[in-house]
């Protein structure tokens, strides 16, 4: 009984320690401007900061009547005090088919340590 007890209080121990290890991440998306003509174009920033890791999937939502033209990617990384965050950034550009008002949906942020959904804009 007593081994046991030492087992779950050193496997508790480790898993505390580990924990800051694995942080979370945040998503944000944002948009140049919400208001455009037919044929004008939005610019979609996507930015995934935290525990992100180096190379996330961003999972853009269909969105007809657009055409999407993938942008630059910016990536930088931080060490404090033994904790490794990184800063992933993509850029599109979206040329807008339609005069009729739109919405963009939630984008998915997918890396090793779990996912992350923005919310949606109203163009």
């Amino acid at each position: 009984m007593v081994t046991r007890l030492v087992s779950l209080i050193l496997i508790l121990a480790v898993c505390v320690v580990a924990a800051p290890a694995l942080a979370d991440f945040t998503c944000d998306a944002a948009v140049n401007r919400t208001s455009v003509p037919q044929g004008g174009e939005v610019v979609l920033t996507i930015s995934a900061q935290g525990g992100v890791g180096w190379s996330p999937e961003f999972q853009l939502p269909d969105l007809p009547n657009v055409r999407i033209y993938a942008g630059g990617t910016n990536q930088s990384m931080s060490m404090v005090n033994g904790t490794t965050e990184t800063s992933v950034s993509r850029t599109y550009y979206l040329k807008i088919e339609t005069d009729s008002d739109f919405t963009i949906g939630p984008v998915t942020v997918i890396s090793d340590q779990g996912n992350c959904t923005t919310k949606p804009i109203r163009i």
